[in-house]
């Protein structure tokens, strides 16, 4: 089985079915179809994502996993010692649970047989398991459970969008649904969902969702920033109108912390920034020195001791490439441009 397989997506406007009409072993981004609907011009190179610890306040950046291949979705167990990671470093998708001190990894979920992913692995409180999604034949992801070893698999969701995240208690799991809707459910098989309707998350599978170590906010990202939602879902408010790539909260959750990507041409291009919970008030930190190549980031876990965060970076030096012959799909295009 291919480490990664990126597949690009015909979808019918009418019926919503779909259909496989490209398959490449490298990453296809940002497809674009021609008026006549007979090419598709997209991006594609060699997809690395790497995972990077960085230190507060100061923003200084430590490489932990890299090299090559997909290394994303870090987060810290509670002990501080190790954490999981979404890779491909094996050969195949995977998570793992990697030393903080060696290097040491086991492996705790896969998908072997099948071309998929497993991803965004989120310890809960107390270390004893972790929830992640899987994925796999085009299907949406399922929200799952795992024991600490890596058994016992459990589904709490067959289908959910973005990522999800434990609240400080263990007891509830905030994640997107398959409508798009923020929930939480409890962590057990047949729970039933909870819809949090006031709040209204972008559907940015790259971006994280946290809930306040003092368990009185969920933080999410919206489409023009960052929101909180109460968990009761009975209070919300905006948090920030800036668009943080990675995020998350301070040890008391008295503050959010977040990598803005600066495209202004003034300051440094990726900066630090803290924000007051309370009152919303931003203050610049530090500038993040990535590497040139850096274009997404993917996941924020603060270390237990509060003064340093994982994270992880995709490097993409993209070539743009065209895809012929594609008229024989002119039917559901014709559907699609008249829109």
């Amino acid at each position: 089985m291919p480490s990664f397989v990126s597949t690009l997506w015909l979808l019918d406007v009418v019926d919503g079915s779909r259909r496989a009409v490209y398959i490449s072993p490298v990453a296809i981004e940002r497809p674009s179809v021609s008026p006549d609907g007979k090419r598709v011009a997209y991006a594609t190179g060699a997809l690395e994502w790497d995972v990077l610890e960085i230190s507060l306040p100061d923003g200084a950046v430590r490489t932990v996993l890299g090299g090559g291949g997909i290394s994303w979705w870090p987060d810290w167990a509670p002990s501080g010692n190790h954490f999981v990671v979404s890779t491909n470093r094996s050969g195949i998708p995977a998570i793992e649970d990697v030393s903080s001190t060696d290097g040491f990894s086991r492996r705790l979920a896969s998908l072997p047989t099948d071309v998929g992913m497993v991803g965004n692995p989120r310890w809960a409180p107390d270390g004893s398991r972790f929830a992640f999604y899987s994925a796999s034949g085009g299907a949406a992801p399922a929200l799952m459970i795992s024991n600490a070893s890596g058994g016992g698999e459990v589904t709490i969701d067959r289908e959910m969008q973005g990522t999800h995240a434990w609240s400080p208690d263990g007891q509830w799991i905030a994640y997107v649904n398959k409508a798009g809707k923020l929930a939480k459910i409890k962590p057990v098989s047949g729970a039933s969902a909870v819809i949090l309707a006031k709040a209204e998350p972008a559907l940015e599978v790259r971006r994280v969702m946290q809930w306040s170590p003092a368990g009185d906010w969920i933080l999410y990202s919206v489409a023009d920033g960052l929101s909180l939602i109460s968990p009761d879902g009975n209070t919300g408010r905006k948090l920030t109108s800036r668009k943080f790539l990675a995020y998350g909260f301070s040890r008391d959750g008295t503050e959010v912390f977040g990598v803005f990507h600066n495209t202004a041409g003034a300051g440094a291009q990726w900066q630090l920034y803290s924000l007051n919970v309370k009152t919303g008030a931003e203050k610049l930190l530090a500038p993040v020195d990535l590497p040139a190549s850096a274009n997404d980031m993917a996941g924020f876990s603060l270390h237990p001791e509060g003064k340093r965060f994982l994270t992880s970076i995709a490097k993409w030096p993209y070539d743009i490439w065209m895809l012929e012959g594609f008229d024989q799909h002119k039917t559901w295009l014709d559907r699609l441009l008249r829109r």
